[in-house]
């Protein structure tokens, strides 16, 4: 049975390559999940085995450049080579790579049907009390990192209307980050109406959660900064935080270890919206930069779980 990961790895290694050899990781995973028939056989793996073999899988991505991965990766890491040594980036990059593609089995597990087998401890559910308390709503902004299932599955969570910014899978296929999580959770289409859609719920006290590293092509960004770079926030984003009054909450989901082992950690961080008594553009500017360093320090928590380490260089200045 556990030929079936190893099989569709040594099939799409060679036949998934772009013209110039490389081979987009997320896209291919993604495309694994979308397969109903890859599917049903994965899900059939005990999970902590499922995670294990995907987590050696991701290290020998890395380690055999399999599609310009690992050499992408280490070039993006590179730029980094203040922060850490050059023994710490490649171990990075390593882990990278497992908790890249391990993290395909909760996918599988959240869809399923079934509760994942790892442990799960909350913490700083009185943030989320506190800013529901103001009555103005709350937007939870997260660094990809592992699967959000287990906090919008959690405690703190799981008795209130969520809304998720996203943009729709283009083969109409099920989401690989939220297929599964629970019928309180409600898709907004990441068109020029989302912001209607935030802003309605928001005034309804609800939650919405976006990824705040992620910028749709073509939308109007604001600088943040990222490891001492400027780097693009949604405008979009703060520009709904500044009308709405909500608060705006970090939220970080991780791993301790991507095989067979391990356990998730929910963390929500303190509220970091600017003061109100800023004009709309000055205060834009500061939630942006307050958005970007909270980024900061949720990918420096588990840096290896934060998964656009490829397209750091395309995005910084």
């Amino acid at each position: 049975m556990p030929n079936v990961l190893r099989e569709r790895w040594s099939r799409d290694r060679d036949g998934s390559r772009s013209a110039s050899g490389n081979i987009d990781m997320p896209g291919l995973l993604a495309a694994w999940f979308a397969d109903p028939a890859w599917r049903e056989e994965a899900f059939r793996l005990p999970p902590a085995e499922r995670r294990e073999i995907l987590a050696d899988i991701g290290r020998e991505a890395v380690v055999a450049d399999t599609g310009r991965f690992g050499g992408e990766l280490r070039w993006n890491l590179a730029l980094l080579d203040w922060l850490w040594s050059g023994d710490a980036r490649e171990d990075l990059a390593l882990a990278h790579g497992a908790y890249l593609f391990s993290s395909l089995s909760d996918s599988l597990d959240f869809h399923g049907g079934t509760r994942p087998d790892s442990a799960c401890e909350t913490h700083g559910i009185a943030h989320i009390e506190d800013a529901l308390a103001r009555g103005r709503g709350v937007i939870l902004f997260a660094a990809y990192q592992s699967h959000p299932g287990y906090a919008l599955q959690g405690s703190a969570l799981c008795a209130r209307r969520i809304g998720i910014v996203r943009k729709a899978e283009a083969a109409g296929g099920p989401s690989l980050m939220l297929a599964g999580v629970g019928d309180h959770v409600w898709e907004i289409g990441a068109t020029r109406t989302a912001a209607r859609a935030m802003l309605a719920a928001l005034a309804c006290n609800e939650i919405i959660a976006v990824y705040s590293d992620y910028v749709y092509p073509g939308a109007p960004t604001a600088d943040g900064i990222l490891f001492g770079r400027a780097f693009p926030i949604a405008r979009a984003l703060l520009a709904v935080a500044w009308r709405s009054g909500a608060a705006l909450l970090p939220m970080a989901v991780a791993r301790d270890g991507p095989g067979r082992t391990s356990s998730i950690a929910v963390r929500f961080f303190a509220d970091v919206r600017p003061g109100d008594d800023l004009d709309r553009e000055t205060w834009i500017a500061a939630a942006a930069l307050k958005v970007g360093v909270a980024m900061e320090c949720m990918i420096r928590l588990h840096p290896a779980q934060w998964r656009l380490w490829n397209t750091l260089r395309h995005r910084c200045r």
